[in-house]
């Protein structure tokens, strides 16, 4: 920590053309400013707080846009939920009884695009997707790239003008903010998070970071703005299905089908109590910022 390397990785970033550049430094830039910092100062926590270079502030949200949708597309390698097909809404309807590789092998599964070998059970499948091999860090699941949400966590923790910038950012291609791949992705690790180790922290880690927007006001109006519309693809993985949405919709709608995908898709016995607090910790808070909506003024929310 004697050689701050801040202002070197900053530049790095702003002069670099490629994504895997931008990808690299803000990890290492994520990884110095965490080192040690609840044992004593750290200088990077202090750089972050202070900085307020927009156009470096963009280049990594478009980073962290182009590593979600890259990190979602290992999920819908395996089994496609966007489209339905014929036999796919059927076997919704009867509770999922008929084998998701079977609408594959009819041809009926709606898709435009090459579908992926059949399986007939899409838990094994996913299973296998998120099987962790330590001699090759290149099979595990999530992609490693994803690490680029520890740099999204402390750069919102502690920089309100990043956070700004990240939610006000418009969407580079199609109708997908970076915000909105954000919590696409999110709604993927929430779901699936019980597969794989490092599926279960970077869903904690998504879901703390969005437990610190909803706590600003001023976030918060911008979560349910007009003009931070996108369009979200939440998973649809595991049953029960929520809605397929493909309109662009407030931001604030898309946190909470999150929410809800993670709290439907992860109940066992063995209850992650951490994780489900986290869970019903934002639509607690929601509740009580529009409670005054909702119930008489007398109404007041406690507990949890």
């Amino acid at each position: 920590m004697y050689n701050d390397l801040f202002t070197s990785l900053v530049t790095y970033i702003s002069s670099s053309k490629s994504h895997n550049d931008t990808l690299r430094a803000s990890v290492l830039l994520a990884l110095l400013s965490t080192y040690n910092k609840h044992e004593s100062a750290n200088p990077y926590q202090n750089r972050l707080r202070d900085f307020i270079n927009e156009d470096v502030m963009q280049k990594i949200i478009e980073c962290v846009g182009t590593v979600a949708r890259s990190s979602r597309d290992t999920y819908t390698a395996i089994q496609d939920d966007h489209v339905e097909g014929l036999l796919g809404g059927v076997s919704k309807m009867v509770g999922g009884y008929v084998p998701f590789g079977l609408a594959a092998r009819l041809g009926l599964s709606g898709s435009k695009t090459p579908t992926p070998p059949p399986v007939e059970d899409i838990d094994e499948a996913l299973g296998k997707l998120f099987y962790y091999l330590p001699r090759n860090i290149s099979d595990s699941r999530p992609d490693p790239d994803t690490a680029i949400l520890l740099m999204v966590y402390e750069f919102c923790h502690t920089n309100k003008a990043f956070s700004l910038v990240f939610i006000r950012s418009k969407q580079s291609s199609g109708n997908e903010t970076p915000f909105g791949l954000y919590l696409s992705l999110a709604s993927y690790l929430t779901t699936q998070q019980s597969r794989a180790l490092r599926a279960t922290l970077y869903a904690r880690l998504t879901l703390l970071n969005l437990r610190n927007l909803i706590d600003d006001p001023s976030l918060m109006a911008l979560l349910v703005h007009e003009d931070t519309k996108s369009q979200i693809r939440i998973c649809r993985q595991r049953q029960p299905f929520l809605p397929a949405v493909t309109k662009e919709r407030k931001l604030l709608e898309g946190i909470l089908d999150v929410c809800i995908a993670g709290i439907d898709h992860n109940l066992r016995r063995r209850l992650d109590v951490e994780f489900y607090s986290l869970l019903l910790f934002v639509p607690r808070n929601l509740i009580e910022d529009f409670s005054w909506l909702l119930f008489p003024k007398s109404f007041i929310i406690t507990g949890v």
